[in-house]
């Protein structure tokens, strides 16, 4: 899987969320909600968002 950056879009499960820190494996990321984080398995990688 590829590495994924801060403030790259990624999509989680239906939703669109911006990464705000990368830990090793976790991420933070920010949605219109709030913060979450996230295992970074969990992500898929969302291109052209």
């Amino acid at each position: 899987m590829e590495k994924v950056k801060r403030g790259q879009t990624v999509r989680l499960g239906r939703v669109l969320a911006k990464v705000k820190r990368v830990y090793k494996n976790t991420l933070v990321i920010e949605t219109r909600g709030g913060r979450l984080r996230v295992a970074r398995e969990d992500v898929d990688m969302a291109w052209g968002a």
